[in-house]
């Protein structure tokens, strides 16, 4: 497995400003060269809300902390 960070500079910015489309525009546009990986995990939940734009952004699965979290209590609760 190899991992490649993406920094979406500014989108923490957007999101504390109250500019949440920015944000999650910002977060799409980081991600578009990471089109060639199978698969991206969002580990910072403020960027949990962008998951749609980085996949219209990279075709590819994206997973969030928040809803990875979520998945391992329902399976931990035998729910």
């Amino acid at each position: 497995m190899e991992l490649v960070p993406c920094v979406a500079e500014g989108s923490l910015a957007a999101l504390d400003a109250g500019k949440g489309a920015e944000h999650d525009r910002l977060a799409g546009e980081a991600t578009r060269r990471l089109a060639d990986c199978d698969v991206v995990a969002l580990a910072q939940s403020s960027l949990a809300r962008a998951a749609e734009a980085v996949a219209a952004a990279t075709g590819r699965p994206v997973f969030t902390t928040p809803d990875s979290a979520v998945r391992k209590l329902r399976r931990l609760l035998g729910a």
